[in-house]
This record gives C-alpha cells, sequence and structure tokens, in this order.
C-alpha cells in the first residue's frame, strides 16, 4: 500500500468513513472472493450470440425431456388445456367509432364477421390447414407445442387460388428446425439464425429450408435447399408468422420457456428410475437360506477343498429329498447348522418423496403452474390453498394465452378477414376499406377455455356480488367460464319460452334454498374464515 493510500485509509478513519478493503467490491454479486463466486466468471453476451450457437442442442434436448419424461409432458398438456382447450371463440368488435360508423353497425357486422368465421375456422374439409389436417383448434395446439418445445412459432401464410375451396387463405405450419442460415452459413449483422434483419432489427425476410435437416436420407437434395420467404408483400401483407418471446431485446430466435430446469429434469429421471431399480431388486428375493460356513472357513473346518464339495452337495441333496407338507402347505426343514433369513424388500421412503417434489416444485415454478397441477396430487390442499393455486396458474394462462392470441390467432384472423372485405363477402356499407383502417378492424377478443370451480356455490356468489357492485358484467363473467354471454342469454329466453308454452314455471332464485357447501378437502382446524375465498 502506498504512501497515498495509507493517509486516504487514515483520513477515512478519522472522518468515520468506512474503509474499502482491497479486493472487495460494493455488490457482493461482484465480489471475487467468496467461495461462492472466486471461479464464476461468465461471458457478458448478446441475446443472440448467448443463445444461437447452443440453441439446437437445447431444443434437442428439450425435445428429448418432454418425450421421455411424464412431468414434462404433463406439464405441456396442462397449458394447452388451460390456454386453448377446445379451441378459441372469436368475438368480432370492430371499432365502429374508428371506422364512422354506429354502434348498431358495429354488433351487427362484428355477428356476420363471427358467423362466416365459424364457417372458415370449422369446417370440415380443414382448408384452413396446408396440411389438411386440423381446423383452426389443431393449428393453435400445434403451435403451443411448438412453442413449448422450440421456445417459437414459425408459420406461413398461403395463397391458393387454385384450391377448391370457398377461401384462398390458409396456413402451413413449419417446423422452426428448417429455419437456419442457407448452407450453414455464419451469423452475421444481418442474418441470424435464418431472420434476414433490416437496418433497425426488423425482420425482413425468412430462409426456411425445403426439407428437415434430420431427413437427410429421406428428402434427398431438398434438404440443402433453402427457400427465401419475404415476412410482407410489397403491399403489406403477411406472408410469415414468427412468434417467440424475446427476453432481451434484439433477439432473433426464440428459447424453450423451460430451458432453465432441463437438467434438473434429466436428474430427477435419474433419480427415479434408480429408486425404482433398486426396489426391484431387492423385491426379487423373499428369502435366503444361510449356510454357517463361507468356502474359506470351511476348507480349514473340513479339511480341504474336496471335504467342501462334499459338503455342500450334501446340503443340495438334502433340499431335493426334504418336501415336507401340511395340508398342502410346505415346511421349510432345513440342513444342519442353515438358517431361514427372510428379505423385506426395500420401498422408497420419505426421502425420495421430498426429493421428488423439491424437483416437482422446480418444475412448476419455472413453468407458471402450481405444484398441485404438476404433480397432480391433492391429498393435502384444502379449499383455500386449491383457489389460491389455481389462481396463481390462471394468471399465467391469461397472460399465455393473450400472447397467442396477438401473436398467432390476431394475425390468422387479420389474414382472412382481408380476404372477406376485399372479396365483399361481408356487407359493411360505407365503412372504409381493410387498407385503409386495418387496425380498427382487427380489433376483437377471444373466449378460450373455462377456469371452472373450485365450490360453485361460494364461487357464483361472489359473480353475483361482483355484478350487483358494479365491479363486473355478465359478458365477464360467462368469458371466464368460456362462455358467450349472448349466447347463453338467447339459450335462456328460448328456455323461459318453451317452460311458458308447457306451463312449467321458471326457476326462482329466490324460492331455492341456501346450501351451505363443504371444503374440499379440508384440513382439520381451518376455520371457516381461513377456508373462505
Amino acid at each position: 500500500m502506498g504512501v497515498s493510500a495509507v493517509r486516504k485509509w487514515v483520513g477515512d478513519l478519522v472522518a468515520g468513513r468506512p474503509a474499502k478493503r482491497a479486493g472487495d467490491s460494493a455488490y457482493a454479486a461482484a465480489g471475487l472472493n467468496s467461495d461462492a463466486t472466486v471461479n464464476w466468471h461468465p461471458s457478458l453476451g448478446s441475446a443472440d450470440a448467448d443463445l444461437l450457437p447452443e440453441r439446437d442442442l437445447t431444443v434437442a434436448r428439450m425435445r428429448d425431456v418432454s418425450r421421455n419424461n411424464g412431468w414434462v409432458a404433463g406439464v405441456a398438456q396442462s397449458q394447452i388445456d388451460g390456454t386453448i382447450g377446445r379451441g378459441l371463440r372469436l368475438v368480432a368488435t370492430p371499432d365502429w367509432r374508428s371506422l364512422g360508423q354506429t354502434r348498431e353497425w358495429g354488433q351487427t357486422v362484428g355477428r356476420e364477421i363471427e358467423r362466416r368465421w365459424r364457417l372458415y375456422t370449422e369446417d370440415p374439409g380443414f382448408w384452413i390447414d396446408a396440411a389438411r389436417r386440423r381446423n383452426l383448434a389443431g393449428l393453435l395446439t400445434t403451435a403451443h407445442w411448438s412453442w413449448f418445445h422450440t421456445g417459437e412459432i414459425l408459420a406461413l401464410a398461403r395463397w391458393g387460388a387454385a384450391r377448391p375451396s370457398p377461401w384462398r387463405t390458409y396456413f402451413q405450419m413449419v417446423d422452426s428446425d428448417r429455419l437456419s442460415n442457407a448452407q450453414g452459413a455464419p451469423d452475421s449483422d444481418r442474418l441470424r439464425g435464418g431472420v434476414e434483419l433490416g437496418p433497425e432489427g426488423e425482420p425482413l425476410a425468412y430462409h426456411i429450408r425445403k426439407a428437415h435437416p434430420g431427413e437427410i436420407f429421406t428428402a434427398g437434395a431438398r434438404v440443402w435447399e433453402w427457400e427465401r420467404v419475404p415476412r410482407d408483400t410489397p403491399h403489406g401483407r403477411r406472408m410469415v408468422i414468427h412468434a417467440f418471446k424475446d427476453d432481451r431485446p434484439e433477439q432473433s430466435r426464440g428459447k424453450p420457456p423451460i430451458t432453465s430446469i432441463i437438467e434438473d429434469t434429466r436428474l430427477l429421471d435419474r433419480f427415479e428410475k434408480n429408486t425404482a431399480a433398486a426396489a426391484v431388486t431387492q423385491a426379487l428375493y423373499a428369502a435366503a437360506f444361510e449356510s454357517p460356513l463361507d468356502p474359506a472357513l470351511a476348507a480349514d473346518v473340513l479339511g480341504g477343498a474336496g471335504d467342501v464339495t462334499a459338503y455342500q452337495e450334501a446340503r443340495s441333496e438334502f433340499h431335493a429329498k426334504r418336501d415336507i407338507r401340511l395340508n398342502g402347505v410346505k415346511i421349510p426343514h432345513l440342513f444342519p447348522g442353515e438358517q431361514l433369513k427372510l428379505t423385506s424388500p426395500g420401498q422408497p421412503g420419505q426421502t425420495f418423496e421430498a426429493f421428488e417434489a423439491t424437483f416437482l416444485r422446480r418444475i412448476a415454478a419455472c413453468s407458471g403452474q402450481s405444484y398441485e397441477q404438476v404433480s397432480k396430487d391433492y391429498s393435502k390442499t384444502n379449499y383455500s390453498s386449491a383457489r389460491a393455486a389455481m389462481l396463481e396458474t390462471w394468471k399465467f394462462y391469461n397472460g399465455h394465452g393473450s400472447w397467442m392470441e396477438v401473436n398467432f390467432a390476431n394475425q390468422i384472423y387479420a389474414l382472412w378477414l382481408e380476404e372477406e372485405l376485399d372479396a365483399g363477402a361481408i356487407d359493411v356499407g360505407s365503412a372504409p376499406d381493410f387498407d385503409e383502417a386495418k387496425a380498427a378492424w382487427c380489433r376483437c377478443r377471444w373466449i378460450g377455455p373455462g377456469k371452472g370451480y373450485i365450490d360453485p356455490v361460494k364461487e357464483a356468489q361472489a359473480a353475483k356480488l361482483r355484478m350487483d357492485n358494479g365491479v363486473s358484467t355478465l359478458e365477464r363473467e360467462c368469458a371466464e367460464q368460456g362462455l358467450d354471454w349472448e349466447e347463453v342469454q338467447e339459450q335462456r329466453a328460448r328456455e323461459r319460452e318453451f317452460l311458458a308454452g308447457l306451463e312449467l314455471p321458471w326457476p326462482d332464485a329466490a324460492q331455492v334454498v341456501e346450501v351451505q357447501s363443504d371444503d374440499i378437502d379440508s384440513r382439520p382446524g381451518d376455520t371457516p374464515q381461513q377456508q373462505g375465498a
């Protein structure tokens, strides 16, 4: 330490300022002397530099985990059930104010758009799909599987003028493994992982292999051929839908959403299989005979190897001839000096259960779901904890469902609606053309799967209170259960009319006897206040 440093150190002490020792850091995270950080020197790379060189291996491992780990496969299926279910229901709400129209016009045109949309997306000919295998719900499900395994969705918007279909717009789902630089060229400033970028980082085009790289023995030369597909046509119609959740700015490709726990799932697989194998091995042997002498000791006692052989042969002959039974049950009769030792099969104990639960909690935390939903174990769950877990999971479903709607479903809807309006299939009166007010025309909502109930009575009462207090609407309450409120009310009107025709009374909620619902699997000691929502 130099003279100036010593003077500063003494000055700090006199002034009451804490003296900073050499080698210390203001932030512990940047420290170099602790046991936790001494050899920890991660690189500081860009989003693409960190991801793209290792992305293919990460995706391959993710697919392997999903194929062979039941917990991970269950997480993916639960996410599909919670965000897509049987499909997303369109509620067309064109912005009638921006289009210079009336509210009644917006409702009328919206219903006609919805009617035409159902014909398109639910057509049994599957004209919406290039492969002719899926309707809209199928496309959404395939898109989610792709996102779960690779972190991105890739689809091409096609125009089939010669197709025997009422619609020309259709979509081709593409495996994102085919998105890559032509001929394996290295990434550059304007080409990243098959995505051609503009001067501000915007995607201009996509370079897509004509066959999957894994089909080198079946697709032939097409594996080494690429197609450059512009993102948009010259007049702005989308040609490629490439959606991913970018964790960082300037990111060009997606990564699997549970990348951070792929290694953990691998360890969990090994632990479960090894534990099960050990238990099975122990269970194979119910009992064993114990000889009083091992071969070396028997040789010393009996006088030589020949005597040991004779001794073992005598034991074998004894057991072969002894078959003593009482009422059909064999009674063991042992050779002199032998003992019969029963083995107890090994069973996974509390250590196994606790270890597995720890890993499942990691999977749950990373996947945005509750531990109970990942493990499918509700044995320790009461009403309060079940509802809290459901609400946390529902936040993920809402967030991810909204992302799917904006980045995939809305893109499909916009391309189809452009065709419908340009073809004059929907009477819109004096409203502006699609190209003049695209955002106003494409305004919509989607109704996904219902939230479901844990205690239907309590939750129905809570819904009524929300509407009575003006903090919710019939539309919102129906949407949370996956229902269209207009269809519900129209059906109720038909039922009321039908019952009146038969001179049957309409059920009056005021006359229904209030039933106190029982909590689901409530634990002893929970008070009604603790168990309530």
